[in-house]
């Protein structure tokens, strides 16, 4: 599996990076990875990314925490 890092800058040049981005995330839960840890993970990276890419982690954490409509919930 790549890094959470590799999956971002896929994700960042990808034409839709926010959707491709939630996707890989979904796989890694799907994979046996607990929210907790993807949270925590996360929030590691997001220290060491520019605006950009923090604002994408960002959205994802709102996916995985429950602030997004439910459909859209990791």
């Amino acid at each position: 599996m790549d890094s959470l890092q590799d999956q971002l800058e896929q994700a960042m040049r990808d034409a839709s990076p926010l959707v491709h981005f939630r996707d890989a995330m979904a796989h890694r839960l799907a994979e046996g990875a607990s929210r907790n840890q993807l949270v925590e993970e996360l929030e590691d990276l997001r220290a060491t990314v520019d605006d950009q890419r923090e604002d994408l982690i960002f959205e994802i954490l709102d996916f995985i925490v429950g602030w997004c409509h439910p459909d859209m919930r990791l």
